[in-house]
């Protein structure tokens, strides 16, 4: 028997949509409702769902011809998990950071010791004011992803940092929700909410790491490319700005502050991808319904970031393109709940702009693509 209220579930379901046809099933209740259009249906779905779900019920919008299939299920809430794997993990992660702060500032040191230069550079404290930058514009994200789910009803457990190696010492950090995304709205607002509030919280880091880096005297560089010291991959354009609104002389060797926002914006650019389950693929799945066009675009990016590597205009470095690659293999988008309803226009214009706005500041511009960009202008 179904083990939720059957009038209940026909009476909130009958006030939003044409009840054609009911059956009960081991997993919950199952109804074929007249379809409309896409837009209107994201407002009534959204009713039955804040009416159900105080009542532990949870509802399921599926597409269909000639009906829309609508199920009712008792809600599975995650157990919490324990609050030792958040203190755990998170401690971890400040060590592996920090450690890979003061190796950048021990490395700094070395190199510039050996070419003359007696930098003043503090190694604990330069490692400290590394994991505070790392923390200050992960958290930032994380936060971000957060309230937008607040403020959508949604809940999230804390957010878990992942340790790892050099140079920035984390993999950044997952948190795991309450339940799914109610619409392609929800999910939107989900997906670009981390990385815009993170962008604008690596603004002041990379303002303040340039202003603390150690200006270089161009005859120096050679000697400290035979050292081991290299010139960025590649800068994006808000470091750029960031670069002359600090006004720093050029040639630099950047404060560990700095890398850590000149690594933040590389991560941010690499998030923002519409691959599978990153920030960028919440998105895609908002704007796409459809699996294949989603699988289209990704496979395609992919595909270019590999052939631009062998062109004056790389944008991903082929590690980075091949984890993209994995993930698209073989990590699966879950659906919203409301997988019917479309994308709200007012969010596919404003939120299409912004998007692009993010990647273009966050874009890895490469020398070689920089003096091509100059010979094409």
């Amino acid at each position: 028997m179904y083990p939720t209220p059957y009038n209940l579930v026909i009476d909130v379901v009958s006030k939003n949509f044409q009840v054609v046809d009911v059956t009960e099933t081991p997993a919950g209740l199952e109804m074929l409702v007249n379809r409309i259009d896409p837009e209107e249906s994201r407002e009534r779905f959204k009713r039955v769902a804040e009416e159900l779900m105080p009542h532990g019920l949870m509802p399921k919008l599926l597409p269909g011809k000639p009906y829309l299939r609508l199920i009712v299920f008792p809600a599975k809430i995650p157990t919490r998990r324990s609050k030792a794997i958040y203190l755990v993990m998170l401690l971890a992660t400040i060590s592996t950071v920090t450690f890979s702060g003061y190796l950048y500032s021990k490395t700094a040191v070395e190199l510039l010791s050996k070419v003359g230069i007696t930098p003043n550079i503090n190694t604990i404290l330069s490692a400290i004011m590394f994991t505070v930058s790392v923390f200050f514009t992960l958290g930032t994200h994380e936060f971000g992803h957060m309230v937008a789910t607040k403020l959508r009803g949604g809940d999230w457990e804390p957010p878990i940092f992942i340790p790892g190696g050099p140079p920035l010492g984390t993999f950044g950090a997952i948190i795991f929700g309450r339940r799914m995304p109610l619409n392609r709205d929800e999910l939107f607002d989900m997906g670009l909410s981390g990385p815009l509030t993170g962008l604008i919280a690596s603004i002041p880091v990379c303002y303040f790491g340039l202003k603390t880096s150690i200006p270089l005297d161009p005859s120096l560089l050679g000697a400290l490319e035979k050292e081991g010291a290299r010139a960025l991959w590649w800068e994006q354009p808000l470091f750029s700005y960031m670069f002359k609104l600090a006004k720093v002389p050029s040639p630099i060797y950047l404060s560990p502050v700095a890398l850590a926002g000149w690594v933040i914006l590389t991560v941010t650019f690499l998030n923002l991808m519409p691959v599978s389950q990153l920030d960028g693929g919440h998105v895609c799945y908002a704007f796409f319904p459809d699996e294949k066009k989603r699988q289209l675009i990704a496979f395609t990016l992919i595909s270019l970031s590999f052939v631009s590597y062998m062109t004056p205009i790389k944008f991903l470095d082929p590690q980075m393109a091949l984890m993209l690659l994995i993930f698209t293999l073989f990590i699966r988008h879950p659906p919203p709940l409301d997988e019917y309803s479309s994308l709200s226009k007012k969010r596919a214009y404003l939120g299409a702009i912004i998007y692009l706005i993010a990647l273009f500041f966050t874009f890895p511009v490469t020398p070689e693509l920089r003096e091509f960009l100059r010979q094409l202008i």
